[in-house]
Parts: structure tokens; C-alpha cells; sequence
């Protein structure tokens, strides 16, 4: 491919964002920032925040990325905490990711004519 072309991934993890309304539905989202959590609600909510990034946390490793990493970029690579990871065999299994593809293009109903 293209030598000035470079393409990664990441997950940056869970981040305290207002996307849980998804999860509890936008009545109850709602209810939760005009009157506040119960009393259950707020102790799940700490505990919630010692596992979860905030914002500008989780969108760090995006922003390195995205400014291109200090030219310090590995193509293709899986990046978490401002690293390229190593992951498992599993995770970098061509045959399984064809599967896959062609799996998602089914449920999808969509077809990718991509060309090496």
C-alpha cells in the first residue's frame, strides 16, 4: 500500500460520558441529572467511577492518534494507553476476519467489493 498511509485501532474503554442514557432510557437519564441519583444509584455510580475514564482521558489516546503519535505510528497495530499492544493469536487470525467479514456482510445485506 500506500507508504504515507497509516491505519490503526483502539478501544478507549469506558468513559463517563452521557451515552449511558442508552442503557437506563432517556426518562430515567433525564430524571438522573434534574433531580439527581437515589441513594443506591449514587453509590453505583462511584463505584462506576473508579473503573472509568473521563473525558479527556478516554479521548487521549485518539488524539495521539489522530496527531499522528509523534511519527512513532506501527501500521495495522491495536493501540491502548498511547501504546501499540500485543495482542492474541486469536485476534489477528486472517481466516477467522474473512468469516467474519463475510458474515457481516450477510447479516448486513451488504456487499464490499474491496480488491487487495
Amino acid at each position: 500500500g500506500d507508504s504515507w498511509l497509516t491505519s490503526v485501532s483502539l478501544h478507549p474503554g469506558a468513559v463517563q460520558t452521557d451515552l449511558g442514557r442508552y442503557l437506563v432510557g432517556e426518562e430515567k437519564w433525564s430524571e438522573l441529572k434534574t433531580k439527581g441519583p437515589s441513594g443506591l444509584e449514587s453509590v453505583l455510580l462511584n463505584a462506576a467511577s473508579l473503573f472509568t475514564k473521563t473525558v479527556p482521558e478516554g479521548a487521549s489516546t485518539q488524539v495521539f492518534l489522530a496527531a499522528g503519535g509523534e511519527g512513532t505510528l506501527k501500521k495495522g497495530a491495536f493501540y491502548d494507553e498511547l501504546k501499540a499492544q500485543n495482542l492474541p493469536a486469536f485476534a489477528k487470525d486472517e481466516y477467522k476476519a474473512k468469516l467474519l467479514w463475510e458474515k457481516s456482510e450477510e447479516l448486513a445485506g451488504v456487499k464490499f467489493n474491496l480488491q487487495p
